[in-house]
């Protein structure tokens, strides 16, 4: 048995309708939505999850997951995509993998990312093609940002918008 919600909500002259089913003993997992704006259905989205509330899928779309829970994979059956991620053995990221586009990351002893390796096109199917044939990959030219933190740890200054 699911469980349903709806909400409506009237802005100007547009009436948005949206319909939640729930896993009926795991009230906290979404099964669908369902929304309506002025009368016609918008795509909706359909979820499955694993035996430990981890999504599996939505629509079309995959995700799979490592022994510590870690998302390693999404496929986006709409662009035909697959995203890829890696970690070192206490969970920090180390690869991350989308479309044309591959970020490396390198954390201190204190686990916290002390340089970003973003990503050109080329390097990203290099990266990719190491990671996954799990050969390290050499040092690539390609836009590096250093991470800044404070006395008690906080992240300061990423670079992102240097």
């Amino acid at each position: 048995m699911t469980r349903r919600s709806h909400k409506r909500i009237q802005c100007a002259r547009a009436m948005f309708s949206r319909s939640l089913t729930r896993d009926a003993y795991r009230r906290s997992l979404v099964m669908g939505i369902s929304s309506v704006v002025n009368g016609v259905g918008v795509d909706g989205l359909t979820y499955t999850y694993d035996a430990i509330s981890r999504p599996t899928s939505r629509n079309n779309d995959t995700f799979g997951y490592n022994e510590r829970g870690e998302v390693v994979f999404s496929r986006r059956d709409a662009e035909n995509a697959e995203d890829v991620y890696s970690y070192d053995d206490i969970g920090n990221l180390l690869l991350s993998a989308w479309t044309t586009t591959t970020n490396a990351y390198t954390a201190n002893n204190l686990n916290q990312y002390t340089t970003i390796l973003c990503d050109s096109a080329s390097l990203g199917t290099r990266l990719r093609s190491a990671w996954l044939a799990r050969i390290a990959s050499p040092a690539c030219a390609a836009v590096t940002r250093e991470a800044s933190y404070d006395p008690d740890g906080n992240l300061t200054n990423d670079n992102a918008f240097a």
